[in-house]
């Protein structure tokens, strides 16, 4: 069974409006035919664009892929625990919730 927490923020994804993005200098690469199923981690300064740099690539995907395919999540939202169980268990519960095989 999938945890209220899990379930509650990939609802809250699915629901996002991803809001459009203005062209950048930095621009992160999806891959030449499709996107490869790895973790993309973008670091840097506080408010220089790095959110809307990620929903820039989100944008580029969606036009490939489902939204379904794509989880975004946001580590200071406050539902999210800060243990690693979370973490470990985050991409069977989302499989689970998307009726996805492991």
């Amino acid at each position: 069974m999938i945890d209220d927490i899990y379930k509650t923020i990939f609802t809250d994804w699915q629901e996002f409006k991803i809001p459009k993005t203005l062209p950048r200098e930095i621009r992160l690469e999806t891959g030449k035919n499709k996107f490869v199923r790895k973790a993309t981690v973008l670091t840097g300064f506080r408010r220089t664009g790095k959110t809307f740099i990620l929903f820039d690539l989100i944008n580029r995907l969606l036009e490939k892929i489902p939204k379904k395919e794509i989880l975004f999540l946001n580590f200071e939202d406050e539902r999210i625990p800060e243990k690693t169980e979370f973490l470990s268990d985050l991409i069977p519960a989302y499989q689970s919730f998307f009726g996805q095989k492991p």
